[in-house]
């Protein structure tokens, strides 16, 4: 996902052809029935919630080119209930509404206020902790496209409490989730750093913290191997740094980090 910038255009309508609609109505069909199968009714049929949250993606997106809304009950029947996985589906299925709103297609009248997803996000006991990851991520970056700070904060700081023990406390290591999971992480730390230099308020203190996450996220993009994320981070590390480099105090601490910046470039 790309990390927002300012400036970016409202996206155009997006009509969907009406021939695709009986091919739609059909995917819907089929994960009305797989959610409904795997909804914890019968502990027999539970899946992780790494294999349910694409088949909820899907339900979402279906939905949204033929036009069909959604509950508050984000995916369960009872907003209320907590029981297994519902919790977490409500979080998941509210976060794709939220990301699909915007995309012009057609915006969810249900989809939750900011403060009301960190909610959905916050209850759960997350039993997978990649997907808990990828989340917050995701709402740190709604928070930033919305401009609600505070949000991104909260949001962004709970994705980088897994920075330090990752989402996998055991067992072997997959190569790929370790991936989306550094990604992640860097996006967050980058979606964080920018919220910080858009609120320094003159104040260096607050410029040296977004440097730091940008630093961060460069960090968590090479151990991805994502050469575009790190340049991304290293960008806006260089141009929050520009306002200190006339100051020679300022500049001498520069040359530690820039020096790790071009090491994860190279």
């Amino acid at each position: 996902k790309p990390v927002p910038t300012k400036g970016s255009k409202a996206p155009l309508a997006i009509n969907i052809s009406p021939d695709a609609t009986p091919d739609i109505k059909r995917a819907i069909e089929v994960c009305d029935y797989a959610i409904r199968i795997t909804n914890g009714d019968n502990e027999l049929d539970v899946v992780p919630i790494a294999v349910r949250y694409p088949l909820l993606q899907t339900w979402v997106q279906a939905r949204q080119m033929i036009q069909q809304q959604i509950s508050k009950g984000y995916g369960t029947y009872d907003e209320d209930d907590t029981e297994g996985q519902k919790p977490m589906t409500r979080a998941m299925v509210a976060l794709e509404m939220m990301m699909l709103s915007s995309n012009g297609i057609m915006e969810f009248k249900d989809s939750p206020s900011l403060e009301r997803a960190y909610e959905l996000l916050d209850t759960p006991t997350w039993s997978d902790k990649l997907i808990e990851l990828q989340l917050w991520t995701k709402l740190a970056f709604l928070a930033y496209d919305a401009k609600d700070h505070g949000i991104v904060s909260k949001a962004a700081l709970r994705a980088l409490e897994f920075a330090p023990k990752g989402t996998h406390t055991r067992g072997r290591k997959d190569s790929h989730k370790y991936m989306v999971e550094r990604e992640m992480l860097s996006y967050a730390a980058c979606i964080y750093g920018q919220s910080l230099i858009e609120n320094t308020q003159g104040k260096n203190s607050i410029r040296r913290k977004a440097m730091a996450q940008f630093l961060a996220s460069a960090g968590f993009a090479a151990a991805a191997n994502n050469n575009e994320l790190v340049l991304t981070s290293s960008r806006h590390y260089w141009n929050a740094a520009l306002p200190l480099i006339n100051q020679p105090m300022e500049r001498g601490l520069l040359k530690e980090p820039v020096s790790q910046l071009l090491d994860y470039i190279t």
